[in-house]
């Protein structure tokens, strides 16, 4: 879905580097990391590290994070591209 700019028109890279984490995937023109998050991330020790990843990644960086979980990607593709793209709009009305 978001391959060659088909989202909205809006370039993501896939497992791009960001200071010391890899996102899944982000777009550097507005600053917008989306996270496939498959079970492991339902570990509560998980989580938190989660949690800290994207309070880094938020204050220092300035990206926000979007995490979408596996199941919600592969079962209904549609809704996940469109919280993709509801999130490009909010970053972009910032």
């Amino acid at each position: 879905m978001l391959r060659d700019d088909r989202c909205d028109g809006y370039k993501f890279r896939r497992q791009a580097p960001i200071g010391p984490f890899v996102a899944d995937f982000s777009c550097p023109k507005v600053k917008l990391i989306v996270e496939a998050d498959g079970g492991v991330h339902d570990d509560e020790a998980q989580a938190r590290r989660d949690a800290e990843r994207d309070e880094i990644l938020q204050t220092v960086y300035g990206y926000r994070i979007l995490r979408i979980p596996n199941d919600v990607i592969l079962n209904s593709p549609q809704y996940a591209l469109e919280q993709i793209q509801t999130a490009l709009r909010e970053c972009n009305n910032q």
